[in-house]
């Protein structure tokens, strides 16, 4: 088994859940929620969500994982691929712009699911998240899936317990938003924390990601 951490599995994951697609589209969904059907279908919705979007991304890092077992050159590929999309996302956070890598018109597909306030809609609209938006954050998951891919795919359950770890911590922004709109604030104040808070989460994100690089190709 390679030699991982809970330190390079948890940054790596806070690094990864600072998505700005699906932070953003959760954000105006719950307002959304809120005027057309009360607060009270917040917490389900939001929560409902947050478990699609760990169940699709948890089945498709094994996906990759097997993928990447028969790779040889794999650890090279994503610890470049790594480094060169962390410097363009940290110069784009600097100048207050977003690196889109998720073609825009397929952002409203999961914002659709999430206004009809239904907690199916929600579940469909997390499992299609963790797909359609997972490449607005996702460069230290597939860092962790290149030292993770032997262990799952021989199935050793302490490759499974990191990649549970890791899609529990990716989902806590956005179980914070669901219970901050539901229990503690408007969540038109939430959309104004999340806007001044995301930009330098972000870059340091960023950091994290350039730093996972540098790591996975000294694991050599």
């Amino acid at each position: 088994m390679d030699k991982i951490s809970l330190w390079v599995v948890v940054s790596a994951a806070l690094a990864d859940s600072v998505n700005p697609c699906e932070i953003g589209i959760l954000t105006m969904a719950l307002l959304h929620i809120i005027f057309a059907y009360g607060k009270e279908k917040v917490l389900s919705i939001g929560l409902t969500f947050s478990l699609g979007v760990a169940i699709s991304y948890f089945f498709y890092g094994i996906f990759v994982a097997h993928i990447f077992k028969y790779i040889a050159s794999i650890r090279i590929i994503v610890g470049i691929a790594a480094i060169l999309l962390a410097v363009p996302r940290m110069v784009y956070t600097l100048k207050g712009e977003e690196l889109k890598l998720t073609p825009t018109p397929l952002r409203p597909i999961v914002g659709g699911y999430l206004r009809k306030g239904n907690v199916w809609y929600a579940l469909v609209g997390g499992l299609l998240a963790g797909f359609i938006l997972m490449p607005c954050s996702s460069g230290p998951y597939y860092v962790i899936l290149t030292l993770l891919s032997h262990d799952i795919v021989t199935v050793r359950l302490k490759a499974y317990v990191w990649l549970a770890l890791y899609n529990a911590i990716v989902v806590l922004p956005l179980v914070v938003i669901t219970l901050a709109a539901h229990f503690l604030m408007d969540v038109t104040k939430v959309k104004e924390y999340k806007d001044k808070l995301v930009p330098l989460l972000e870059w340091a994100s960023s950091l994290i990601l350039l730093a996972l690089g540098l790591y996975v190709l000294t694991q050599m």
